[in-house]
């Protein structure tokens, strides 16, 4: 091998380890190693300690610190260092693997550190599309949906004619999001001040909770050419911070009360570090202009919900039309600009970590604000709008936040097994793209090899966690993934099989094709009702945390559940209408309740009934779901007083493939 294959060998081992293929870099690193000639070379001390954080990502610590310790023999006394810096670190992450660390090891007093310099530079890993890519994507799909909702006005204008009706819906969709680029700051603005309650401030009242953030705002502003940002606080407790404005010299950031009750200063820093990544890289401009007719229709829907209160009955009725439309269009808006407002949070993220160079406090902070609001949440006394009006341009998704470990103490080893699902799930991939941001424990996983390519300890010991994941158990869950598809389907397999039954000659069931979708729609729900009724998985351990802490929650087949606990109803979230948790001594999780039990014996309302029974410890059976978080489908609740309530989660399931069946049949020809 010659120096070319040698030099290109390093660099696609280099490669490998930057986008955690851990297996390939290992392989290209020890060819190298073996086959240059001089060990004393630049080219074999990369391979080397490359080699050393390959292995420690895998949990081969006696490799790795056999290389260490034959670099602490080095003659070169940087490399001398960087081998006895690492060698520390192989043996509290080796104390930490076998369960043996003292208890300050895993405090939350005791942080990971971050790099002395504080400009630095990590490879992004292969996580995410291009910048090109997804900005393209960020401006066609609204573009598209814009076009599409304009639809029904173009046939009227256009009479038939395709060509006109093309022109008409296109020429507009581009006309309502080109006027974005001057009412969408405005309307979000306006939207802050009435809806938000934002407060604008200067710089210092940032610098009077974070020197480092007042810093870090000057030197990226300086290096960028650019203003300093327009400053607002949202007096709440709930923490959450977000970016808008179509130029750089214009933008806003906002931030709410609670970011400086719950974050280190620190942490603080490398928040305001992600969301200037947003102005730098300019994509914060394409969301707002983007985002500006759903929030148009977001403040329509907020001012008639306000309105809405202080009207007589008849005027309630004649609003709530309204509100639901104004609703409805906001959420396909939101949901238009989902792909671009997830896939630029790695670029935030990296941006963040170049410029303060600690990824661990970026991760303790994202880490710290979901667990926050879960908390803030249950104590809230209006709902925050803005977690919703904002979801795309937040630093995390309020929807995912919704379940968390409980406790007066935080446990920093609990963080890693609520992750497992994020990381071990075939089901992740579906969940993210019903989300606004990546999942949490994607993002930790990125920040965490960050500070690997620092050579730094990781937060929590992610990496730890991350090999409970076994390779014999993420095939059978993928199998496990597979089946609950097919079998989820079976209602449209029956649909499609006898549809296609009845159209040969002289079928036995003499069906037209109508009648025959109808009828297998209904069994296919009906035998797909039967396997879930009977097929839920029955969980080993009688806690909220071990059911969060399970990779093989699905949103399809529920895990069976049997807890004793205690039911908070929270009169202030989001929507204006009652939200529900239940918790034991070691969890939260929200609960879906059925909503049509109203309709049944004693016709009364849910929050009517739980109000009744659930006012002290109760037991509760039912199904747990995972979708963007944990859910609780209540079956029964029963108090100490022998009080019971039931749900029958699968009601409606039951009740709709039997009217499909009986549709089917009594249909005309």
């Amino acid at each position: 091998m010659n120096a070319h294959e040698i030099a290109l060998t390093l660099q696609k081992g280099l490669k490998a380890l930057q986008n955690q293929e851990y297996q390939s870099a290992i392989e290209a690193l020890e060819m190298v190693c073996r086959r240059v000639p001089q060990q004393e070379s630049p080219e074999f001390l990369k391979a080397q300690m490359a080699l050393v954080r390959a292995y420690r990502a895998i949990g081969r610590f006696d490799q790795s610190r056999e290389i260490c310790e034959y670099l602490t023999r080095n003659p070169n006394p940087e490399v001398q260092n960087w081998a006895k810096t690492m060698m520390l670190m192989l043996l509290k992450q080796e104390n930490g693997a076998e369960g043996e660390a003292d208890e300050d090891v895993l405090s939350t007093n005791l942080k990971a550190g971050r790099a002395e310099n504080n400009r630095v530079k990590v490879a992004l890993p292969r996580v995410a599309d291009s910048l090109p890519f997804i900005f393209g994507v960020g401006l066609l799909v609204p573009l598209l949906t814009t076009s599409v909702l304009f639809t029904p006005l173009g046939w009227w204008l256009a009479q038939g004619q395709w060509q006109k009706l093309l022109a008409i819906s296109l020429g507009l969709g581009i006309v309502v999001n080109f006027l974005a680029l001057f009412y969408s700051v405005p309307i979000i603005d306006l939207i802050n001040r009435r809806i938000y309650g934002t407060q604008w401030v200067n710089l210092g009242a940032v610098q009077k909770y974070s020197p480092e953030a007042g810093e870090l705002m000057l030197r990226v502003a300086r290096a960028k050419t650019f203003s300093i940002p327009k400053l607002g606080i949202i007096p709440d407790n709930r923490p959450v911070m977000f970016t808008y404005g179509v130029q750089q010299n214009n933008s806003r950031i906002v931030l709410s009360q609670g970011i400086f009750r719950y974050l280190s200063a620190e942490e603080i820093a490398t928040l305001l570090g992600h969301e200037l990544a947003h102005i730098v890289r300019r994509d914060c401009a394409l969301l707002t202009c983007m985002s500006g007719w759903g929030q148009v229709f977001y403040w329509l829907y907020c001012e008639l919900q306000m309105a809405r209160t202080s009207q007589p009955a008849i005027a309630k009725i004649l609003i709530t039309p309204l509100v639901w439309i104004c609703l409805a269009m906001f959420r396909i808006n939101q949901g238009s600009n989902r792909y671009f407002a997830r896939t630029r949070e790695y670029y935030a993220d990296h941006f963040s970590v170049n410029y303060t160079g600690n990824p661990n406090a970026l991760t303790r902070a994202l880490v710290k604000m979901t667990r926050a609001l879960v908390k803030r949440e249950r104590q809230a006394e209006k709902p925050a709008l803005f977690l919703e009006g904002m979801r795309n341009f937040a630093n995390y998704d309020a929807y995912t936040a919704a379940a968390c470990e409980r406790g007066e103490r935080f446990d920093p080893k609990m963080v890693g097994n609520l992750l497992l699902w994020d990381w071990g799930s075939p089901w992740r991939g579906i969940i993210t793209w019903c989300s606004s941001h990546p999942l949490l424990g994607k993002r930790l996983q990125v920040l965490s090899h960050y500070a690997e390519q620092l050579d730094l300890d990781t937060e929590y010991n992610l990496v730890l966690s991350r090999r409970q994941i076994s390779l014999e158990e993420a095939k059978k869950r993928a199998l496990s993934f597979y089946l609950e598809v097919f079998i989820w389907l079976l209602p449209l397999w029956f649909a499609l099989g006898l549809g296609w039954w009845t159209q040969q000659e002289n079928p036995v069931l003499k069906l037209h094709l109508h009648q025959a979708i109808l009828v297998g729609l209904g069994a296919g729900i009906l035998i797909r009702t039967t396997w879930q009724s009977l097929g839920q998985r029955k969980v080993a351990a009688p806690t909220v945390v071990s059911v969060l802490s399970d990779p093989n929650l699905s949103p399809i087949w529920g895990t069976q559940i049997n807890w004793q606990g205690k039911f908070r109803l929270v009169q202030a979230s989001v929507w204006r209408a009652p939200k529900l948790y239940f918790h034991d001594r070691t969890g939260v999780i929200p609960v879906r309740y059925p909503f049509w039990t109203r309709l049944l014996p004693p016709f009364r309302s849910p929050q009517i009934r739980l109000e009744a029974i659930a006012l002290g410890s109760v037991k509760v059976s039912g199904m747990v779901v995972r979708g963007l978080s944990p859910q609780l489908q209540l079956a029964t609740i029963a108090n100490e007083e022998g009080q019971m309530l039931i749900g029958y989660p699968l009601f409606l399931a039951w009740a709709g493939g039997l009217l499909l069946v009986l549709l089917g049949i009594l249909l005309p020809g």
